[in-house]
Parts: structure tokens; sequence; C-alpha cells
């Protein structure tokens, strides 16, 4: 089963990162801007981090650093507990496809790129949603986990 894991959890996070850096790719390219009856595909730079917040070119390299770190800690925390279910592994996945993505991007251009703009929230890129989508899974695991603790200590006290 572990083998299975390293499969589910690395594959997701490339999948992620290379449907991430396309779709970047796509937009850069072939449509740079374009409107639809719902939301507006168009090239944003973004400097600062998750959906346009401390938009400062100066601290790219601080960006960076910090992005190495939460990655190198989800790597950790996956390679160090064994004992996680697959959706647990599946919210780490998609948090590290995720900040691969968006480091690629600081990497190669200093900027991440955003592309999907609803007109009443920052543009975002794949990347920007599954890392949303991976932490919104951990507060759901963890939301569980915690209330299956709770009875089970309940249960031992009657």
């Amino acid at each position: 089963m572990a083998l299975n894991k390293h499969w589910i959890f690395f594959g997701i996070a490339l999948i992620i990162l290379l449907l991430d850096q396309l779709s970047k790719y796509f937009v850069s390219i072939y449509m740079y801007s374009k409107e639809f009856s719902f939301l507006t595909i168009h090239f944003v730079k973004n400097y600062g981090i998750g959906f346009g917040l401390f938009d400062l070119p100066e601290i790219r390299f601080v960006l960076i650093m910090v992005i190495v770190l939460i990655i190198i800690g989800i790597v950790y925390y996956y390679c160090r507990d064994k004992t996680n279910g697959v959706f647990f592994i599946i919210s780490l996945a998609l948090i590290l496809g995720g900040a691969l993505g968006n480091l690629t991007d600081r990497i190669m251009y200093g900027f991440v790129i955003d592309f999907v703009d609803f007109g009443f929230w920052p543009a975002f890129n794949i990347a920007d949603s599954a890392i949303t989508v991976g932490v919104v899974f951990l507060i759901i695991y963890f939301w569980k986990f915690s209330t299956k603790n709770r009875k089970s200590r309940k249960n031992r006290k009657v």
C-alpha cells in the first residue's frame, strides 16, 4: 500500500504542476485576454502571494524561500507520517502541486501568472485553486479526525 500512496501523492502533485504550467503557457500565448459571460481570462502578473496580497516585487526572494520551506515541510510531513489515509494524502498533494506551480513561475519570471477572473475576486490560477482545495480538505480531515478522537475518548471514559 505504501507504494500506492507514493504514486497518489507524487502523481497528483505532478499532474497539478503540469496542468498549472500548461494552462499558464496557453493563456500567455493564445488567450492573453478573453471575456466570457461569467468570467474573464486575462494574463495578470502577480508579484504578491495568494489572491494578489502583498504585491511587492522587492520581496520576491523572501517569498521564494517561504514557499521552498513550505514544500519541504509538506514532503517531510508526508514521508514522516505513515498512518494517514488517502484523503489526507490527496490534500497534501494538491497543496504541494500548487506550491510547485507557483514556485516555478516565481523562479522563471519573478511573478506568478494568474488568469481566471470572476470580477468580484482577485485573479487566480490552477495552482491557487489546488492549494485552496487542499487546505479545505485538510480542515475537513482534521475536523473529522478530532471529532473521532473526542468520541473515542468519551467511550473510554464510560
